[in-house]
């Protein structure tokens, strides 16, 4: 049963460790993988709304999905179990007005 729990929680960690998010002046940076990393950009200046998924589980535990939309290519760029989404989606709107970038009000 210990090393079942071991193996758990090497998982765990690792799920967790693989997916990382920046927020830096004008843009959000998404990188992933363990041992190889890939990175994906996506510019603060692209984005016309912002809204956040969160189901049951994810109210109770104060995470969820944080969603960007570029209007013109149609693309959603998709934040995945972000901790406190709503803090996340004020810090992007800050990011936002300090490079004075209008969004429509959909959250």
């Amino acid at each position: 049963m210990g090393s079942f729990k071991s193996v758990l929680l090497f998982v765990t960690i690792a799920i967790w460790v693989r997916d990382y998010y920046e927020l830096l002046p004008g843009m959000i940076i998404y990188k992933s993988g363990i041992m190889k990393r890939h990175s994906h950009s996506f510019k603060l200046s692209n984005i016309a709304a912002l809204d956040i998924d969160q189901s049951f589980f994810g109210r109770m535990f104060n995470y969820g999905t944080v969603e960007l939309e570029h209007p013109f290519m149609k693309t959603h760029f998709v934040l995945h179990n972000v901790p406190n989404p709503q803090k996340c989606l004020r810090l992007i709107r800050e990011c936002m007005e300090e490079e004075d970038i209008k969004i429509s009000p959909s959250s």
